[in-house]
């Protein structure tokens, strides 16, 4: 019995698959340690791997089997290993090699027959087995391992020979990253050793690299289901996401002509949006995420960039007004956040307060009104600016409509509350603070602790001016976050 039977699975891979081996091969002979045999499991239809195997079986001491054709790449694989009598298993794929003489030594004298279960070695890739670039140092993260390759190919990984986990049958392009979950999950963390001792080929033939589109979606579907990995449908969505975006750099790549493009772009935008308003219906079920809308956009500010996810220090707020609701994605942020706290969601349109209504109605402290935010009472025209759902602006009504509401000051909200005080104050109200701030403010500001303000000078000139004006005289420590100026009243 040996002690390294080195599995090596074999295929045609383009008709480069005996050239690979031969070159492997040379790279065998020169080992120093030499207490090894081949292990070869053969899915060809030709018998040129057989070939090579008989030309080299004086040097080496090589073990040929036969595997079907219609067989997976794991079938392959699996063959390899259960066909290995060694006492340690080193899995080295047809077009990966060995780095250096040394290296079935270093594997030796690192894996402790008694104690490791597996191994795995750093690698270094190459284009043409001469040249080497890219050296790779292999770590285990179990959370993420299904979904990002921190090991390299299974070319790095020695195996004892005792109970060895296969290769899943029903995987291709994620049969490595399953492979070493599995051997996680059933042998613990894997000994790393951090010396370059595989070099991985990299080439158009690679397995990887021929696999279909729809075979990875399927695995992926796959992994995530055999996993019982929560949150199925956002994580494939996600997954979708991303294929739609490399269709799109490569279809630009390969058209020159301007209207092809700017078709396609402008179809691809429309099913990315879609995708995206899908994924974000499932990832924050049950907030409504309407289609063809601006909401997709507010839901990812709010609850993923977290834009009001500010630090808000030892302050148990109790009071809290979200001036500019839109649909209620920041008041539900502040009462998941805040439970304890009253707030008022004020928003002027009729179909985001519709939408906002069913919105915050699993959160009894949420209030919404139906108001637009102003410096006295008075009515409002609300005014589509074009640019979405997000941006609906006010002016004062001349006359009324179905567009007309009633018009609150910050001073009625605070009266109708029974506070005194406001602990956080969000205003985005497209452009009305030029208003809110021009008259009747110092009877509220000096009540306000946290005042989180976006500024709207592109839709209304004089925003800013009116707003700086209004809190020279009040001690508010300013910062900002993105579009949002921050103010926190100096005690």
């Amino acid at each position: 019995m040996k002690l390294i039977s080195i599995c090596i699975s074999t295929y045609e891979m383009g008709g480069k698959g005996a050239d690979f081996l031969r070159f492997s091969f040379d790279k065998l002979i020169l080992q120093t340690f030499t207490d090894f045999d081949v292990v070869i499991s053969d899915q060809s239809k030709n018998d040129e791997i057989d070939k090579v195997c008989k030309e080299y079986s004086n040097s080496l001491d090589i073990h040929y089997f036969r595997e079907k054709p219609e067989a997976t790449p794991s079938d392959n694989n699996n063959n390899a290993i259960k066909h290995a009598t060694g006492k340690l298993i080193k899995i080295l794929f047809l077009d990966d090699f060995l780095y250096h003489p040394k290296a079935l030594e270093e594997i030796a004298q690192n894996f402790d027959l008694e104690k490791d279960r597996w191994l795995l070695t750093a690698s270094i890739s190459s284009k043409d087995g001469e040249t080497f670039y890219r050296p790779f140092f292999p770590t285990y993260n179990d959370e993420k391992i299904l979904f990002k390759n921190t090991i390299s190919a299974p070319s790095v990984a020695t195996l004892r020979n005792d109970n060895p986990v296969l290769f899943d049958t029903n995987l291709i392009w994620w049969q490595d990253l399953d492979f070493y979950k599995r051997y996680y999950e059933r042998y613990g963390a894997p000994k790393i050793l951090n010396d370059v001792n595989v070099v991985i080929r990299v080439h158009g033939n690679q397995m990887g690299n021929s696999s279909k589109e729809k075979i990875r979606e399927n695995e992926y579907r796959y992994i995530l289901k055999k996993y019982n990995i929560s949150g199925f449908w956002q994580k494939l969505i996600t997954y979708k996401l991303k294929r739609y975006k490399r269709q799109i750099k490569e279809f630009i790549k390969r058209n020159t002509n301007s209207g092809m493009r700017s078709w396609y772009l402008a179809t691809k935008k429309t099913t990315l949006h879609i995708l995206t308003t899908i994924k974000y219906r499932i990832t924050f079920f049950p907030l409504i995420v309407r289609f063809n809308t601006s909401d997709a956009a507010v839901i990812r500010q709010v609850f993923i960039e977290k834009q009001y996810g500010i630090d808000y220090g030892t302050i148990q707020p109790k009071f809290i007004i979200d001036g500019g609701a839109n649909v209620g994605y920041t008041s539900v942020f502040f009462a998941k956040q805040f439970p304890t706290a009253k707030i008022f969601a004020i928003e002027p349109e009729n179909t985001n307060f519709r939408t906002l209504q069913k919105n915050v109605s699993r959160y009894p402290l949420i209030h919404p009104l139906k108001k637009g935010l102003w410096n006295k009472t008075t009515k409002l025209a609300v005014n589509d600016s074009g640019l979405g759902e997000w941006a609906f602006t006010t002016t004062e009504a001349q006359s009324g409509g179905d567009n007309v509401v009633e018009a609150i000051t910050i001073d009625d909200v605070l009266k109708m509350s029974g506070y005194a005080e406001i602990d956080i104050l969000k205003l985005d109200i497209e452009g009305a603070e030029k208003e809110l701030f021009s008259g009747n403010c110092d009877s509220w500001l000096s009540k306000v602790n946290i005042l989180i303000i976006e500024l709207h000078d592109r839709m209304k000139p004089g925003s800013s001016a009116a707003f700086y004006s209004a809190i020279e005289k009040y001690h508010f420590k300013q910062e900002l976050r993105d579009e949002c100026v921050i103010l926190r009243k100096i005690k």
